[in-house]
């Protein structure tokens, strides 16, 4: 769950962990050179853990638990199925390599249904080639009364040349000028910004593959810069820059910088 537009950051790959000893960078990672079969574990999030497996709870998110398998246990064992009680919320994956995955427990007014709980699993994978790619699925538990489902958003076109925003989209002007786009915070488990529009021009068109994304213009500008922030779903952060040419030409490509975004940050 995004718990504010300024922590638009996903919350699957932000570890904030609280602990007597904070662990190494790399202590709920998989690595590279990694080709032991390890053991998987079924960790069920309502019963004591197994004893290679550790929970630690975000420092500014109080209600953000996340999952892992202790350092000393990592070259032998591996997280599996996740269940919630009797019901399992994602079933083991035999290519896995390895996995973690976050719980959020946080409670809204949602007409005295009860807590609901929100569970993001980062899944690790090996290639043929030895690298490794990652897998992010999110699940939502609206209810006690009702069972986990996937979350599937749906991409929304959004044109930053529009002087307001719409109920699913939202826009900013911050203090420097620039202009944000964003999802709503109530509709940021169905939809995610998708195909990007400048009046009658496309900047972007990307949709497939997407788990978070926000838009920000510098208007003021005199080439009109706009920079696309994308989560998706294999673990990457994309930064894309645009900036306008002419009128024939419309936005072209500046710079685009992709990064892992699986990891410990604070």
């Amino acid at each position: 769950m995004q718990t504010s537009i300024l922590f638009t950051i996903f919350l699957s790959v932000k570890f904030a962990f609280t602990a007597d000893e904070e662990p190494a960078n790399g202590n709920l990672r998989v690595g590279k050179g990694e080709t032991k079969v390890k053991v998987p574990l079924v960790i069920n999030i309502s019963e004591d853990l197994p004893e290679q497996s550790v929970v630690y709870q975000s420092r500014s998110f109080p209600n953000h638990y996340y999952y892992g398998i202790k350092p000393e246990y990592d070259a032998e064992y591996r997280i599996g199925a996740i269940k919630d009680g009797q019901e399992v919320i994602i079933e083991d994956d035999e290519r896995s390599v390895g996995r973690t995955f976050m719980v959020d427990t946080t409670e809204r007014a949602n007409k005295g249904l009860g807590i609901f709980k929100y569970v993001d699993v980062s899944t690790v994978y090996k290639t043929e080639s030895g690298d490794l790619e990652h897998d992010i699925r999110e699940f939502l538990k609206m209810s006690q009364h009702l069972p986990y489902r996937e979350i599937d958003r749906h991409p929304v076109e959004v044109d930053v040349s529009r002087q307001d925003g719409t109920l699913i989209v939202k826009r900013l002007v911050k203090d420097d000028g620039e202009i944000l786009y964003f999802i709503s915070r109530d509709l940021d488990n169905a939809a995610v910004i998708g195909r990007v529009k400048y009046g009658r021009y496309i900047v972007d068109d990307r949709t497939d593959g997407l788990v978070y994304r926000f838009v920000v213009l510098t208007e003021n500008a005199g080439d009109r810069p706009i920079t696309i922030t994308s989560y998706t779903k294999d673990g990457k952060r994309i930064k894309s820059k645009y900036v306008f040419v002419d009128d024939d030409q419309g936005f072209k490509l500046e710079s685009e910088d992709i990064a892992d975004d699986i990891g410990h940050v604070e």
